[in-house]
């Protein structure tokens, strides 16, 4: 090993090292404001917690396995999938409840108090709630190199950071929903919360823009600046309609919800087919056919008698997959 190639290899080392822990304390920090946040409500409120907490575990259980399944080939390690969503759940949305906080009033100072009541959500999410959710999606690139290769990798991971983000602003959403009513309807807070966040709006919310991000991010790594910046930039115009109060009325609603769930699915499709035609010609031809696919790579594992040789088949596969995302 030259002395450049020491050097370069102790200095991606310690920028992972970094990484992690800027990870590990955003989330304890993130958590903390949380629990600041939701102690004295779920005390007060603590059939709207339970039951919205429990909502939205099914929510994210279920959206947690989908977004892993999305990735063609083969899913994300399950470990840095979850710190994605732990970082969205905790660090991302403790760090938007202070922003918010500190930004509180800005467009009414500004311009006027009906301009901050009208535009002020659509004018502050995007710069603060998407740059955190973001900042995470970088952090895991940084932390988990191997992991976090391009913008596939990205788009899959950002929108699992994004889930944690929703899930747990949804809960949020239910206490204050509950607190506006005077405390009554503890149950119909948690349950139109619900419907309302996740059966409305959800196909459009926190998942769809930072998946988008991510995948920004992705080509980024890829060296690819201006792609990522660009879908970055995109992200935060979808949370601006989102939030905007244009097409407010409740087909306006499923308008926007509908844009940012198809700008979504096309750059989605695009990454997909490109991925997978760049692993079809990176792998022998008769390589496509058993390991393109989870179903394939099952099949030619269950015609091979448990043991040993099962071992080296599982082994030859995930090293070529290895292989395969270099």
């Amino acid at each position: 090993m030259t002395a450049v190639t020491a050097t370069r290899t102790r200095s991606v080392e310690a920028t992972v090292v970094v990484a992690r822990v800027l990870l590990g304390a955003g989330t304890a920090a993130g958590a903390l404001v949380l629990a600041a946040e939701l102690l004295g409500q779920a005390a007060a409120f603590p059939v709207t917690f339970l039951l919205s907490a429990l909502l939205q575990l099914v929510v994210l259980v279920v959206g947690f396995a989908v977004l892993r399944r999305i990735r063609p080939i083969h899913s994300p390690p399950f470990g840095v999938s979850a710190v994605g969503v732990l970082w969205g759940g905790l660090a991302a949305t403790g760090g938007a409840l202070l922003a918010n906080d500190a930004l509180g009033g800005v467009w009414a100072k500004a311009v006027s108090p009906a301009f901050d009541a009208a535009w002020g959500a659509a004018l502050t999410a995007p710069l603060n709630e998407e740059v955190l959710k973001v900042a995470g999606v970088g952090l895991l690139a940084l932390a988990f190199p191997l992991v976090l290769r391009g913008p596939v990798d990205g788009l899959v991971l950002g929108a699992l950071t994004g889930l944690g983000f929703q899930v747990v602003e949804n809960v949020l959403y239910g206490l204050r929903t509950v607190e506006a009513a005077g405390g009554v309807g503890e149950v119909g807070a948690a349950i139109e919360t619900f419907v309302v966040r996740v059966g409305v709006t959800g196909l459009g919310s926190h998942w769809a823009m930072t998946a988008v991000a991510g995948a920004g991010v992705g080509f980024m790594v890829a060296h690819r600046v201006a792609a990522g910046v660009f879908l970055i930039v995109l992200a935060m115009a979808m949370h601006w309609l989102f939030d905007s109060p244009l097409l407010s009325f409740t087909g306006g609603v499923a308008v926007k919800v509908a844009v940012n769930f198809l700008i979504f699915l096309v750059l989605y499709f695009t990454l997909r087919r490109t991925y997978r035609r760049h692993a079809r010609r990176a792998l022998h031809a008769d390589e496509s056919t058993t390991l393109l696919t989870r179903h394939a790579r099952r099949k030619a594992r269950r015609h091979v008698p448990a043991g040993p040789e099962r071992a080296r088949v599982i082994a030859y596969q995930r090293s070529r997959l290895a292989t395969l995302d270099e």
